[in-house]
């Protein structure tokens, strides 16, 4: 389960080591040289670790319901406490335009912050894409008109985050 390395005198670990196999080592180090040697008793614990479910692995226990108000979402990104979700409302609902906006939500709790929330420029209607370096956030915006039904110039904004 261990190796000492003859130059270093490193114990590693070989391979992962399985309490449901092995609780614990008692190990029994000897090391010498051209003027002596000396002997050590050395008892390893092996701790249990929370295991990581395999990627891809669905976590309820982490999801939440958006609110309301942010019932038309194209677009998310998180700085790993936050998580911003713009939406094009107007997109859905030509009358609701006005509703461009980034919400804000804790990612532990999932609760709204307000705080944290502020609206897209007027002639940023269509955000599709976020990302921050963590003090800017920029939305990439389409430009789709839905009066026309096309595509026009797309532009990206930045936002102060911080």
């Amino acid at each position: 389960a261990f190796v000492i390395n003859d130059s270093s005198g490193l114990l590693t670990v070989v391979k992962a080591l399985d309490l449901e196999a092995t609780m614990t080592y008692m190990l029994k180090v000897s090391i010498s040289n051209e003027t002596g040697s000396n002997a050590a008793d050395i008892t390893i614990n092996v701790t249990d670790v929370e295991e990581s479910p395999p990627p891809g692995t669905r976590l309820p226990d982490k999801e939440f319901d958006l609110t309301m108000e942010n019932d038309a979402p194209t677009v998310f990104w998180s700085d790993g406490v936050t998580i911003w979700v713009g939406q094009d409302s107007g997109f859905t609902d030509p009358s609701t335009s006005d509703n461009d906006k980034l919400y804000a939500y804790t990612l532990d709790t999932g609760t709204r912050d307000t705080a944290k929330e502020f609206d897209l420029a007027e002639e940023n209607e269509f955000p599709v894409s976020l990302w921050s370096d963590g003090t800017t956030l920029w939305v990439l915006d389409a430009d789709y008109d839905i009066d026309l039904d096309e595509y026009g110039d797309a532009k990206i904004y930045a936002y102060q985050l911080k």
